[in-house]
């Protein structure tokens, strides 16, 4: 019996040791060996060497709420060492990192892979199969350059004093402080043509743009005697060096006159905000003058030479001539940045106005209306509005042996 009892402990202690081993737990099930815990690898201490320092053993939170879960017979994921390599298999632990505690929790909802294969989320990487149009947005905010008389250089005399402190930028500010009610200004690029203008305000400055590019210009005011005779009032020789050629066509001028808070360029503003470039503001800003505007016969009929458009009063009333037209649209395509000439010569035999404007990348594109996807189409916004676009029309605006231009402004 002694015998018997003997090999029956021997036989609980056998069995005990070897649930001990294939188990890892005591009778209760509430500890794990730290090797089952590290990803379910577990390989003797000796042979694991230094590299077992490489992984963590998960955070004491973790640890503590896993005991409160059965145990499953099949730990996820498993990573099995093979005979002869237990080398690769420390150096590929080295490189898998334990789960944040918020992972652990949440993976205990999950069931576990059966297969005891490691289970690996990938990330899609590599280039897209497929690229999303890009669009820069375009910055519709008007800008309004004012033009200043700084005082840094003044020319002139008692009657006539004249600001050319920047001529860098494109114009010239002058301002009559003599007596004389009918007072003409003219400015002369060295052998080129002579502008003529009105100076119409008294006491205040006015601005002349240098539109013919850098180089000499001769300034003369000229005092109204009788008839048609006037006297020098003042002579000045100017030397023009532009910091762009651009700029004096996106300054305010005598003839294309706006200033901060003009309604017409806070029009130009809500036009352009749906566009993209530049030549979808052109488009749009063309589209709104000859929709919203109508021919005046009645002021074409009575306008006299040195008239001066008002483009918020133009805009206001819905009417103007060819020169009302083609300064609300210089107004509204100036502020939006975009550098346009007024142009001053004749359409046949009819003094007329019209405008080009200056595209990034593509450079002055005279008299543009739309580009038809072979040439580009006039744009004269006066003859486009009178005849409705009609076919006639936009053929005659398109040839341009039809256009002398004269004046640039």
């Amino acid at each position: 019996m002694k015998h018997y009892r003997f090999g029956q402990s021997a036989l609980a202690i056998l069995i005990a040791g070897c649930l001990l081993l294939l188990g890892g737990c005591d009778g209760s099930g509430t500890s794990q060996s730290v090797e089952s815990e590290m990803q379910g690898y577990s390989q003797p201490a000796s042979t694991l060497g230094s590299s077992q320092s490489l992984v963590q053993p998960p955070s004491p939170e973790t640890s503590d709420s896993s005991k409160s879960e059965p145990e499953s017979s099949a730990k996820s994921p498993i990573l099995e060492p093979s005979e002869g390599n237990l080398e690769s298999n420390v150096q590929s632990l080295s490189s898998v990192q334990p789960p944040s505690p918020e992972t652990s929790q949440s993976s205990k909802d999950e069931p576990e892979n059966s297969s005891g294969a490691a289970t690996v989320t990938m990330e899609p990487s590599g280039p897209p199969v497929s690229f999303a149009p890009q669009t820069v947005a375009r910055d519709s905010t008007p800008q309004v350059l004012t033009p200043s008389a700084d005082g840094t250089t003044v020319l002139g005399n008692s009657s006539v004093e004249i600001d050319a402190s920047n001529l860098s930028e494109g114009y010239v500010m002058v301002k009559y402080l003599g007596s004389n009610s009918n007072v003409k200004l003219q400015l002369t690029k060295d052998g080129g043509s002579t502008y003529t203008y009105n100076l119409n305000s008294k006491g205040r400055y006015e601005t002349f743009p240098l539109t013919v590019g850098s180089g000499g210009y001769t300034l003369n005011i000229f005092e109204h005697v009788s008839g048609n005779q006037y006297a020098l009032a003042c002579g000045e020789y100017l030397q023009v060096s532009l910091r762009s050629s651009l700029l004096p066509f996106l300054y305010p001028n005598q003839y294309v006159n706006f200033w901060p808070g003009c309604n017409t360029a806070e029009v130009g503003s809500t036009l352009a905000s749906t566009a993209e470039s530049d030549l979808q503001v052109v488009e749009n800003v063309y589209n709104y003058v000859i929709n919203h505007i109508s021919y005046d016969f009645d002021k074409a009929a009575t306008a006299t030479f040195g008239y001066l458009p008002n483009v918020d009063a133009i805009l206001g009333s819905g009417k103007g001539i060819c020169f009302d037209y083609a300064a609300v649209m210089v107004t509204m395509l100036r502020t939006q940045r975009i550098p346009t000439q007024l142009v001053v010569g004749y359409s046949g035999a009819i003094y007329h106005a019209w405008i080009n404007v200056y595209i990034a990348d593509i450079g002055w594109v005279n008299g543009i209306i739309y580009f038809d996807g072979t040439s580009w189409v006039r744009m004269d916004p006066t003859f486009a509005s009178s005849a409705k676009s009609s076919p006639d029309i936009m053929q005659y605006i398109g040839n341009g042996s039809n256009y002398n231009a004269m004046f640039v402004y």
